[in-house]
Formats: structure tokens, sequence, C-alpha cells
């Protein structure tokens, strides 16, 4: 799986209007997911995935989400977490 937002333009924080190195601008966000799941055993299903496989960061922002300043990342539209491993076992009983 693929999950994708797009760059856009970023706020421009007070002192910082006339940094001649500061561009205001959010980079796009790609990140990949894989996952697969096992039902060669009667009433049980494995899932296993990796979420973010090439341990992208987010991009940077300037703007203060949530009034917490400097966060450095938008939590709207990326994650911080890095590379994350799941699993998951289902078993139905009848």
């Amino acid at each position: 799986m693929q999950r994708y937002t797009s760059g856009y333009k970023d706020e421009v924080p007070a002192g910082v209007a006339n940094a001649p190195d500061f561009v205001p601008e959010v980079k796009e966000y790609i990140v990949y997911d894989v996952s697969a799941t096992y039902t060669g055993i009667k009433n049980l299903t494995l899932t296993g995935g990796i979420k973010n496989i090439g341990n992208t960061d987010p991009p940077f922002t300037a703007h203060n989400v949530d009034f917490a300043a400097g966060t450095a990342w938008d939590p709207r539209v990326a994650d911080p977490r890095g590379r994350a491993y799941t699993l998951r076992a289902t078993y139905k009983f009848k």
C-alpha cells in the first residue's frame, strides 16, 4: 500500500519572513506499507505487516500544530513513528 500526501505552502513564522534560506514549502510525504495473511490452519488467520518500510521521516513544517511550539511535523498529514511492525492472530471458535 502507498500512502501519499502532497506538499503544501507552509506558514511563515514571525521573525523568519526575511531569512534568506527559509523556504515556506512542506514537501510531499510518501510511505509504503506491506502486509500478508496466512490462512493455512483451520479456524486461524495470521496477519503480519510492516508500516513505513523505508523508515521515511515526516517533512518539516514551521507551523505550530495545536499550539505546540517547535513540533517540526504535522500530525494531520504525517507520522513521526518511523518503521513499525504489526502482527495479528484471529481464531474462530465453532
